[in-house]
């Protein structure tokens, strides 16, 4: 085998179709740097909208006054990453259960923080409330259960995490915020300070509404994971034991004849410590609730959107106008006339937000009035219409919109045909057909192997810059080089290929990939909405379909990118030791 010399080369003028080559190459080249730039850009956009998510559904409505007859306090304690198996381990926990009810709950996705308090304190879902992912904090533009007491008469109080002023601003009227900031574990000592400001505020106060927000075990599951047995030998369950101190110090000011409690988890956490997906253990968490007005023994499935309408029962103060939970009647001390009568309350207090929604959403759908004549049977099934004539509404929204968007769909549908075409009838069909399936499987593989699975579980920890970019160009590019390597050496061996050929065929199949992903994350995003507006509420993972595709692009595209240039840099080398 000859091998070129590297000096002494005789000046070579190129012909004419030499001079097409190079100038195909340098044509794609720019289009592969635009298209890159692009789907950064398009991503970022994306991301941005989905943190600044502004809700479509915050109508102006009429505030009920309160009506309560008699006074009370209610304490709510919302506890951070804790998991449904974890509170087994809590006695506190375990002797509320027993005094009064324990119920299961659901949390909607995103399962994290902002969004969950959100919904807690407003009985209704993320899509609606506005809070749509736990990146940003957003003053709520729906109503919530502290202006809700402060209508009935109450002295609002709250100890906690600072985005809570964010969220509620001025119908907190008391308030300890805590500045916990990072992933770094900061200890609980955040958590006692919290406590022992709720301690002295109800020391003081014969009534009120009293939230408690411990927050720390969130940094102690990222930092160590949710790891924990019976000792305390773990970070994770030497939070939950201090957990456990810090609410028997609560109930000692309590007296649970005449105040009320309810102590649950805004979300849990998987095994390595992220949430925000839609996994059981970061989905499904428990909360206890006990003393006045609580019925003793008790068990009840709810959702995080039907705490607030229960609160509001115990408060006897109006419902969340936007509310659309209902009150745990199962775990209330009421008669079964007055469990009926709580419910056609909550309903009558939600059909005009239901009424105003669809009227926004351009629907003709007539919703029955509750009447609690009827019996309980009946109202429930007027609860589901109400939801179920919400869903058609945003379904028929969507679906008009999609239809409004295929002419261009199909447009963008065919101009990816033509390109086949035309690429099926180029010299470089045989170097696509060989490189075109590798090079995608390949961009793919390095998604799967640095764990790129569509959950914001697992995004929140791809999101982290520094792993990602690791990630990338140690595993990922060294995998590129291998496999460009072995590429450009088949490719080679296929054909008398000049230097400009190969470099035109090469990037020709870069382009052509590039395009392939872009034609599939952009005509998903085009038909199903680029912007971010109407969220469809049987699909409750609507917020992880945009992010999975965000994250696919961008990895996606950095992946294929950085596969193009090891391959072209492999075929440039394996050309000239073949030549």
């Amino acid at each position: 085998m000859n091998r070129r010399p590297f000096l002494h080369h005789t000046p070579i003028l190129m012909t004419k179709r030499q001079l097409r080559q190079w100038a195909t190459a340098i044509i794609l080249l720019l289009v592969i740097s635009g298209i890159s730039y692009g789907s950064n850009r398009l991503a970022t956009q994306i991301w941005d909208q989905l943190i600044s998510y502004d809700t479509p559904y915050a109508v102006e409505l009429n505030a009920l006054p309160g009506d309560r007859t008699a006074s009370s306090r209610v304490v709510l304690v919302i506890i951070d990453s804790l998991r449904e198996d974890a509170t087994s381990h809590m006695e506190s926990w375990e002797s509320l259960g027993n005094q009064g009810s324990s119920w299961g709950i659901k949390v909607p996705v995103p399962s994290q923080s902002l969004p969950a308090w959100a919904t807690l304190m407003t009985g209704t879902d993320p899509h609606i409330h506005g809070t749509a992912t736990g990146f940003h904090a957003n003053a709520l533009a729906v109503d919530d259960l502290f202006s809700s007491a402060r209508r009935a008469g109450y002295t609002t109080v709250f100890a906690g995490h600072r985005d809570w002023e964010i969220l509620f601003g001025e119908e907190i009227d008391r308030a300890r915020f805590q500045f916990v900031t990072g992933t770094e574990d900061p200890g609980p000592d955040q958590d006692w300070d919290s406590l022992e400001y709720i301690v002295t505020e109800l020391a003081s106060s014969t009534e009120g509404f009293f939230v408690l927000n411990l927050t720390t075990l969130n940094q102690a599951a990222l930092t160590s994971g949710a790891v924990f047995r019976q000792d305390r030998t773990t970070p994770y369950m030497a939070r939950v034991k201090q957990y456990d101190e810090m609410l028997a110090n609560l109930l000692k000011v309590l007296d649970l004849s005449s105040d009320s409690i309810l102590v649950v988890s805004s979300h849990g956490t998987a095994t390595k410590g992220a949430f925000g997906g839609w996994e059981p253990e970061v989905t499904e968490v428990s909360a206890v609730a006990a003393g006045r007005g609580i019925e003793p023994e008790t068990n009840a499935n709810a959702h995080s959107r039907d705490v607030a309408p229960t609160l509001a029962v115990l408060l006897e103060c109006p419902f969340p106008m936007h509310s659309t939970g209902l009150p745990v009647t199962d775990a209330l001390k009421l008669t079964d006339d007055q469990k009926t009568q709580v419910i056609a309350s909550a309903l009558e207090s939600q059909l005009p937000f239901h009424e105003h929604l669809l009227t926004l959403l351009g629907s003709d759908i007539d919703l029955p009035r509750p009447d609690a004549s009827l019996g309980r049977s009946t109202l429930e099934q007027t609860a589901a219409t109400y939801q179920n004539a919400k869903f058609l509404a945003i379904t028929s929204r969507l679906d008009d919109e999609r239809r409004d968007r295929l002419p261009i769909l199909i447009v963008v549908v065919l101009i990816g045909v033509l390109w086949s075409t035309i690429l099926w009838r180029s010299e470089h069909r045989r170097t696509v057909l060989l490189g075109l399936p590798l090079m995608l499987l390949t961009g793919f593989g390095i998604l799967y192997f640095m764990g790129a699975r569509f959950s914001l579980t697992d995004i929140r920890t791809a999101y982290n810059f520094p792993i990602w970019y690791k990630g990338l160009r140690a595993q990922g590019f060294l995998v590129t080089i291998a496999l460009g390597m072995m590429a450009g050496l088949v490719i080679a061996r296929h054909g008398n290929y000049t230097r400009p050929q190969l470099l035109a065929g090469t990037l020709h199949t870069l382009a052509t990939s590039m395009i392939a992903l872009l034609l599939f994350a952009g005509s998903y995003l085009y038909l199903y909405g680029y912007q971010i507006n109407w969220a469809l509420p049987s699909q409750t993972l609507w917020i992880v379909n945009y992010a999975a595709v965000v994250f696919l692009v961008t990895m996606g595209q950095a992946a294929i990118l950085a596969l193009g240039m090891s391959w072209l840099g492999a075929n440039l080398t394996v050309h000239w030791w073949l030549d």
